[in-house]
């Protein structure tokens, strides 16, 4: 196919879950390389290893330690999105992965989804079943330097981590709280403690409570919750959420593998050549082996107020927007 300037163009169909696309370039696969090598996953561990040093260092404030667990936070989620992006574009577009990666959007939940289900998801790839084995057995293909047991032992590890990445990629939680950080950085940092009681009497302190846990770091944070199905109405629900930062940092580094592994799948469905790949396979199963989290490092709360407004109390676009025809505020002091 030509253009208006006799340019050569190559098409490439693809689709992102159900959305389809065609993308047209004049070299697919140099732009794919080009992309490609712009990629930088070692950022995700430089950030583990900055953020975690800070962590490990008994003179820092306790400020800084809060600071340390939101950055891990904040790169953790950022890093659980390029890898699974990534994943997509391995199974739907291997053959345009630079494209995938710019069209991409909510999609990618629904693609992990099916994966971790077995739905239905167009690949390109004759996988026997969906599931994210058969995902590591067909990233791991570029590694001819190791044995059929190292293969085996890495397969399983890598399936065995990303299937639980994936349960955390998909936690409203952690996406609501992600957009507290990343859009205003509007949560409050800090840990959490979580202890029941029954009082003798309504309205008394209860005399003895239980504890389920504390953690150091944590965060709370607002959500809008609609009042009546409005889409102009809301109230808010406070949540709290505690953190294992030292797991996040763990973790952070298997992203960076698990990323420079997808991409060297991308290479060299692209035209690299295999000593040009950076493939990366553990030694050991015990690897594969996160810390262990400490007692109050899963906790959780949510405010469950509930809160009755009748819905002729209920404001509309127009009268929101009438309010602004009012008198306006005075600055203060005047």
């Amino acid at each position: 196919m030509t253009n208006g300037t006799n340019i050569s163009l190559e098409n490439i169909p693809f689709m992102i879950d159900e959305t389809p696309f065609n993308f047209f370039s004049p070299d697919v696969q140099q732009e794919n390389l080009r992309f490609l090598e712009g990629l930088r996953p070692a950022y995700f561990g430089y950030l583990s290893r900055t953020h975690g040093a800070v962590l490990a260092d008994d003179s820092a404030s306790p400020a800084d330690r809060q600071f340390a667990a939101t950055a891990l936070r904040n790169a953790h989620a950022q890093a659980l999105e390029t890898f699974f992006a990534l994943i997509g574009a391995a199974l739907q577009a291997p053959e345009a992965p630079v494209a995938y990666m710019l069209k991409y959007r909510d999609e990618i939940g629904k693609v992990v989804d099916k994966i971790s289900t077995g739905g239905d998801l167009k690949t390109r790839w004759p996988l026997a079943t969906l599931n994210w084995q058969q995902v590591a057995e067909l990233i791991l293909l570029s590694h001819s330097d190791i044995t059929e047991e190292q293969r085996a032992m890495n397969v399983q590890g890598f399936a065995d981590l990303w299937r639980r990445l994936a349960h955390d990629f998909r936690d409203e939680s952690r996406s609501l709280e992600h957009n507290s950080i990343k859009h205003g950085l509007r949560l409050r940092m800090g840990g959490m403690s979580l202890q029941i009681g029954i009082p003798e009497s309504p309205g008394e302190e209860p005399a003895k409570m239980i504890s389920l846990g504390k953690s150091e770091f944590g965060s709370s944070y607002y959500v809008a919750n609609p009042v009546n199905g409005s889409k102009h109405n809301f109230h808010l629900r406070d949540r709290s959420v505690a953190w294992e930062p030292h797991q996040m940092a763990w973790e952070l580094e298997f992203l960076q593998t698990s990323i420079e592994n997808v991409i060297a799948f991308l290479k060299y469905q692209s035209g690299a050549r295999e000593d040009e790949l950076q493939l990366n396979c553990a030694s050991d199963v015990r690897a594969f082996t996160p810390p262990e989290k400490p007692r109050g490092a899963s906790l959780r709360f949510t405010s469950n107020t509930t809160i009755i407004i009748d819905q002729n109390a209920l404001w509309t676009k127009e009268s929101i927007l009438t309010s602004y025809d009012s008198e306006p505020i005075e600055e203060s002091g005047s």
